[in-house]
């Protein structure tokens, strides 16, 4: 009997530090969850956590929702 590959589970994100007055204070935001089953990463999901990270928008989401 063989035994079948269990997919492994990955979260895709990023760090950022939206509070300007407390320079230690991080948010990891996540973006993505997919099951590995391959041993090389998909590129297509660090691709998108990146284009994310840099988006205005998203940017500005975070920096007035942790407006001080």
């Amino acid at each position: 009997m063989k035994k079948e590959k269990k997919a492994e589970h990955r979260f895709y994100g990023f760090l950022c530090k939206p509070k300007l007055s407390i320079p230690r204070y991080e948010l990891c935001v996540l973006v993505n969850h997919a099951e590995k089953i391959r041993y090389k990463t998909d590129e297509v999901n660090l691709i998108i956590a990146e284009t994310l990270r840099t988006t205005l928008a998203v940017q500005n989401a975070i920096k007035n929702y942790f407006e001080e």
